[in-house]
C-alpha cells in the first residue's frame, strides 16, 4: 500500500495502544497527527465509512442504519479532542477542561446537558473520567473504531494513488472549465494536465483515459478520468457541458441535504468539469472530467422509475430534490459508490434542457410511481404523494410475485394473459372498489395548502464552487441554457400525469388501467390541477368523453361538474371552463340557470378581459373546447343574462345588443342586426323609466 499507508497504520496502533494504557498522555498529539493527515488527503468529503454496530452504545446505529459518514475540522477550539465528526451519531467528540467527554448529538432524548455547566454543547453525552483519569470503557471502544474506519478509508484512497500514467498522450497546460449552480456562470482558468496516451476503458459512444490535473507521471490525489465522444458526430457539442451542468447542480442539492440536521446520512457528488486542451485561437477539443472514483458502482435509480430499494438514501434525495425546489426540479439517475454519487440526469417542470433525459413531469411521475416513502422522507417532512395500491394488477402482483418472480407491474402483465383475466377491456363504474372512488364531498375538499417540507432546520444558502478572482467567464456553446427549470409542478399535476400513465397501460403492455388511473385523476381534481378539473368534470357530466372512455356507467354528478368547472374557471383562469360554464348554466336544461355566475363568465371571456385567462390547446381540454363561443354569440347572451339577474343590469343589456347589432352589420347580416337593435331599444326604455322613477324619487 505505500510508506505512507504503513505510516498511517503505524500511527492506528499507537493510537489503540495509547487508548488502552492507564492514561492518556500523548494521546492528543497522535490523534491531531492523523486528523491532518487525514484532512490533507481530502478524505472526509462525504463518503461513508462502515460503522459496525457492536461497536455503537445501545444500539444507536444498527436501529437507524449501517454505514457513518464522517468530518473533520482542522481548527476545533477543544483543550483535547478527536477530531472526528459524525453528523448521524455524535456530532464530535472532545474532552473539555473539566474531563467531561462530549458528544453532541442531533436527537435531544439521546443525550443530557452538561452537568458543569461547561459550554461543551447546548446537547451532549456526558462521559465523566474515573478517579484516575481514564476514559470510560465504552469510549474506548467507540474511539478506537472510528480511527480505525478512518485509517482503513485512508488505506484503500492509496490504492487509487498507485495509478500512474505511463506514456503521456498529452501533457502541458489546458483550460479547466467549471460551472457555477450559485452564480450561474460558467469560468475557466488555467491547469496543468497529463493524459494517458492509450483508454482504459471504452463504450459504445465514449473513450475515458486516466488524468492527472497537476502534471508529473502519478496520479496521486488528483487521479481522474477524462472522457470524450468516440465520433463527434454521435452527440450534440452541448452535451459534455449539460452533463458537467448536471452534476454541479446535484453537488449543489447534496450539500443541502447532508446539512440538514434531519438528514441521517452525508452525501456528495464528485466534480465534475471540462478540459479544453486546444489553444485559445483554435476549436475546443473536450474531455469531460471527474476524479477517479473505485469500489462497487451502483446504481440506485433511473430516470424512468427504475428503484433500488436496497438503500434508501438515494430515494429520499431524489424526493427531496423535488420538494426543496419546489417542484420545479428532480434529481435521479443516482449511482455510484457508497454516497458519493456521479452521472446524474436532471427532470424539470418544463421539460426542457438537460438533454434527452429530461422527461419532465412524466419521469417525475414515474419516480414517484415506484417511491415508497422511507423514515429520512418522513423525517424531512417531505411532501408525500399518493398512490394507489389497491387495484386489480397490484393485488395480483402481491399474491403471484414470488411465484411468478416478478418485480413490476409491467413484467407481471407480460407473463398473464391479462385480457383474458380482465374478460374485457371496459369497467363499469360499479366494479370500482370502495378505494378507488371519493365521494365528491372529498373532491372539493381541498386541503389547505401542504407545506413541500419542514424547512424549519433548513440550511441557509450554500457554496459547492471555489470561484477565484483569477478565473475568467466562459460563454458555453449553443444549446447549453441557465438555470431555469420551468415555474414549478405541484402534487395535482403528479397525479395527473400518473393518471395518463395508467391511462396508457404504461405500466401493463398497453392494457388501460382504469381504476388506477381514475383514482388518481380525482386526487389530481382535488388538488385543483387544471387537466384534474376539466377531465373529471367531463366523465361526471354525462357528456360523451374521450378520456378513460372504457370507464362506462358513470353516474351524471351536473352539480359537481360546474362546480369543477367554476373552480378550474376562478382559480386556474380557465377560458375553456369559463366559455363552457356560460353555455352549460345559460341553457337550463343541463341544470338550473344560474345568471349570476354566467355574467360573471362572460365578462371574464370579453376581449378586454381575456387576457387574464388561457386557453389549452383543444386536445388538452377534455371536450369542453367545443363549447367556444363567437364574440356575437358571447355578447347576446349577456345582453340575455344581464336582464335575469336579481337586479336587472339593462346598462350591460344596452351595451351588449347594440355592439352585437354593429359586429352583425359588419358581417353583412342586415336582418340579425336589426333584431338586435330591436333589443338595444327596449333595455334603453327600461333605463328610460328608471331615470323617470328617480327623478320623481327626487
Amino acid at each position: 500500500m505505500g510508506d505512507e499507508a504503513s505510516e498511517l497504520e503505524e500511527l492506528l496502533q499507537d493510537i489503540r495502544a495509547e487508548i488502552t494504557s492507564s492514561g492518556s498522555e500523548g494521546l492528543q498529539d497522535r490523534v491531531i497527527a492523523l486528523r491532518n493527515i487525514l484532512i490533507d488527503e481530502g478524505v472526509f468529503t462525504g463518503r461513508a465509512l462502515s460503522a459496525s454496530p457492536s461497536t455503537s452504545p445501545k444500539g444507536f446505529l444498527s436501529r437507524r442504519r449501517s454505514t457513518m459518514p464522517f468530518h473533520i475540522h482542522r481548527n476545533a477550539p477543544f483543550v483535547e479532542d478527536v477530531t472526528l465528526q459524525a453528523r448521524n451519531f455524535v456530532h464530535f467528540h472532545h474532552l473539555c477542561k473539566y474531563g467531561h467527554w462530549h458528544g453532541v448529538v442531533h436527537k435531544p432524548n439521546d443525550c443530557l446537558q452538561c452537568v458543569a455547566g461547561c459550554g461543551g454543547g447546548a446537547w451532549s453525552r456526558v462521559k465523566q473520567r474515573d478517579e484516575n483519569g481514564e476514559m470510560a470503557d465504552s469510549e474506548k471502544k467507540r474511539l478506537s473504531s472510528l480511527l480505525t474506519q478512518a485509517v482503513f478509508l485512508v488505506m484503500a484512497r492509496k490504492e487509487s494513488k498507485n495509478i500512474r500514467i505511463n506514456e503521456p498522450g498529452y501533457q502541458g497546460t489546458a483550460n479547466k472549465i467549471t460551472y457555477s449552480f450559485e452564480t450561474d456562470q460558467w469560468y475557466r482558468h488555467p491547469v496543468d494536465i497529463v493524459i494517458e496516451k492509450e483508454s482504459f476503458a471504452q463504450g459504445a459512444m465514449r473513450k475515458c483515459w486516466m488524468m492527472n490535473e497537476s502534471g508529473g507521471n502519478t496520479a496521486g490525489t488528483s487521479a481522474c478520468v477524462a472522457k470524450k465522444y468516440i465520433d463527434p458526430e454521435s452527440a450534440s457539442v452541448a452535451t459534455p457541458w449539460i452533463e458537467v451542468q448536471m452534476q454541479a447542480i446535484s453537488k449543489h442539492y447534496a450539500h443541502k441535504y447532508s446539512l440538514h440536521p434531519k438528514c441521517w446520512d452525508t452525501i456528495d457528488f464528485i466534480e465534475a468539469y471540462l478540459v479544453n486542451t486546444s489553444p485559445e485561437d483554435k476549436p475546443m477539443d473536450i474531455y469531460a472530467v471527474e476524479r477517479y472514483l473505485s469500489g462497487k458502482y451502483i446504481k440506485y435509480n433511473n430516470n424512468s422509475g427504475y428503484c433500488n430499494t436496497k438503500k434508501i438514501t438515494p430515494q429520499a434525495f431524489s424526493h427531496y430534490t423535488w420538494c426543496q425546489s419546489k417542484g420545479k426540479l428532480m434529481i435521479v439517475d443516482i449511482q455510484g459508490v457508497g454516497d458519493l454519487y456521479t452521472d446524474p440526469q436532471v427532470h424539470t417542470s418544463d421539460g426542457k434542457a438537460f438533454g434527452d433525459g429530461n422527461l419532465g413531469l412524466t419521469g417525475m411521475a414515474l419516480f414517484f410511481k415506484t417511491h415508497t416513502c422511507n423514515h429520512i422522507c418522513k423525517s424531512l417532512g417531505l411532501r408525500e404523494v399518493e398512490i394507489y395500491k389497491g387495484g386489480w394488477f397490484e393485488s395480483h402482483m402481491t399474491q403471484n410475485k414470488i411465484e411468478q418472480g416478478t418485480a413490476t407491474l409491467r413484467e407481471l402483465a407480460a407473463k398473464l394473459n391479462v385480457v383474458q383475466l380482465q374478460g374485457h377491456s371496459e369497467v363499469s363504474y360499479t366494479e370500482l372498489r370502495r378505494d378507488a372512488v371519493m365521494p365528491s364531498s372529498m373532491v372539493l375538499n381541498n386541503p389547505d395548502e401542504v407545506a413541500w417540507m419542514d424547512n424549519s432546520d433548513d440550511p441557509e444558502d450554500i457554496t459547492t464552487t471555489a470561484i477565484d478572482d483569477s478565473y475568467s467567464i466562459q460563454t458555453p456553446p449553443e444549446g447549453v441554457h441557465g438555470a431555469q427549470f420551468g415555474d414549478g409542478t405541484d402534487v395535482g399535476a403528479i397525479h395527473m400525469k400518473i393518471a395518463e400513465l395508467h391511462a396508457s397501460g404504461r405500466f401493463t403492455n398497453g392494457l388501460p388501467q382504469i381504476e388506477e388511473a381514475f383514482y388518481h385523476n380525482q386526487f389530481a381534481a382535488r388538488y385543483n390541477n387544471l387537466s384534474g378539473l376539466l377531465s373529471l368534470a367531463r366523465l361526471y357530466s354525462g357528456l360523451e368523453s374521450e378520456w378513460l372512455r372504457d370507464l362506462v356507467d358513470v353516474p351524471e354528478k351536473r352539480d359537481l361538474t360546474i362546480i369543477l368547472l367554476e373552480t378550474a374557471f376562478e382559480q386556474k383562469k380557465s377560458a375553456d371552463a369559463a366559455h363552457a360554464l356560460a353555455s352549460l348554466l345559460s341553457e337550463g336544461h343541463f341544470v338550473a340557470a344560474d345568471p349570476e355566475l354566467v355574467v360573471k363568465s362572460l365578462v371574464a371571456i370579453s376581449p378586454s378581459n381575456i387576457t387574464d385567462l388561457k386557453f389549452l390547446p383543444p386536445e388538452e381540454t377534455y371536450g369542453w373546447s367545443s363549447y367556444k363561443m363567437t364574440e356575437v354569440k358571447r355578447l347576446v347572451l349577456l345582453g340575455d343574462m344581464s336582464v335575469k339577474l336579481k337586479k336587472p343590469d339593462y346598462q350591460t343589456a344596452y351595451d351588449s345588443y347594440s355592439e352585437a347589432a354593429e359586429l352583425h352589420m359588419s358581417n353583412g347580416n342586415g336582418s340579425a342586426s336589426a333584431k338586435m337593435y330591436v333589443k338595444a331599444e327596449e333595455m334603453s326604455a327600461y333605463l328610460d323609466d328608471d331615470g323617470a322613477g328617480e327623478s320623481d324619487a327626487n
